[in-house]
């Protein structure tokens, strides 16, 4: 079973946290805390941020509100945005969704959206189904006429860096 975007946005989610030395307690005390007040969405929809070793929960840039020491109470944090590139706890690079290859942008006017190839709205991962169901790059640069062949490529290389992924947890 391969992730989905969210599940990918989720799961960066919780290695942003403890690559900032959140205790794994006060993330699932965090968690616990947006369910509460019914809060039922994926968890990708809710960007967490650490505050020192607690979570706060970005609700607009300039307003949060903390999930772990005081929960439910506003907070002041700088916010930082777990699509950036960090290191995570093992030292690896974690790529930069805003940007992460070559011709494939997740970034436009300042809101972070699911990376597509040449800026547009087209997340990578249809682009890459498309090539792989048997489509020629010409075929989808008429369908998508902002897509360029070359962004074709780009999209089906990023869409394999995912899918890396979960070979790799499959084997673990």
């Amino acid at each position: 079973m391969a992730y989905s975007v969210r599940d990918v946005v989720a799961l960066r989610t919780f290695v942003y946290l403890r690559s900032r030395d959140v205790p794994l307690q006060r993330i699932r005390k965090a968690v616990a805390s947006l369910r509460k007040p019914g809060e039922a969405g994926h968890l990708s929809e809710y960007p967490l941020v650490a505050v020192g070793r607690d979570v706060a929960w970005r609700i607009s840039n300039g307003e949060a509100v903390d999930l772990t020491n005081s929960p439910g109470q506003a907070v002041l944090a700088r916010m930082v945005d777990i699509v950036a590139p960090f290191v995570n706890m093992r030292s690896q690079s974690v790529v930069d969704l805003r940007r992460p290859s070559r011709g494939i942008s997740g970034d436009t006017r300042g809101s972070w959206r699911i990376p597509g190839p040449g800026g547009i709205r087209v997340p990578y991962d249809l682009v890459a189904s498309l090539l792989d169901d048997g489509l020629v790059p010409a075929a989808i640069t008429d369908i998508y006429p902002s897509v360029s062949v070359e962004a074709v490529y780009d999209a089906a290389e990023f869409a394999q860096y995912v899918e890396s992924f979960d070979r790799l947890r499959a084997v673990a």
